[in-house]
């Protein structure tokens, strides 16, 4: 009977972290809510909204750099189109991870371009968790801040 309860206890601790989710890595395609200047002329707030994990590791807060996607006026099956010149942060738990097929060689560009154009990246939160994310809840209130579009984006091919 104790080493039921010995293997008991040491199983209780292993399963959860046997199934959280991994973070999303560097160029996973994820979906957030709330901000993103990615329409014409006005500024959406209401979402799901998709964007490029950029970067691998979180800042002190815990919260990824996201590229929005860029809306792409001649669009080619499986390409994709991210503003480079904008950052949306956002916690782990507060995105999904899609199906899409990860960009790594897209979200190195984009964050090369961060990295030497740093006084033109403009930088946004997420309002509130998405749809489907770890800590979504049902009623949560959308922000309505933003800006305005800028760039053409970068395309994977």
């Amino acid at each position: 009977m104790l080493q039921f309860a010995i293997i008991f206890l040491i199983s209780s601790f292993l399963v959860p972290a046997l199934c959280a989710d991994p973070p999303p890595a560097h160029g996973s395609i994820v979906k957030y809510q709330g901000v993103s200047a990615i329409a014409s002329s006005t500024t959406q707030t209401n979402g799901p909204h998709h964007a490029l994990v950029v970067g691998s590791q979180p800042d002190r807060e815990g919260k990824h750099n996201l590229a929005p996607f860029a809306p792409d006026r001649n669009p080619r099956p499986g390409q994709i189109a991210v503003h480079p010149d904008k950052i949306v942060k956002a916690h782990p738990d507060n995105i999904v991870r899609t199906q899409k097929r990860p960009r790594p060689k897209l979200a190195s560009a984009v964050e090369n371009y961060q990295k030497n154009n740093p006084q033109s990246v403009s930088i946004s939160h997420a309002s509130t968790p998405v749809v489907g994310a770890k800590n979504y809840r049902p009623g949560h209130m959308l922000s309505s801040s933003g800006g305005p579009r800028h760039g053409g984006g970068y395309r994977s091919s």
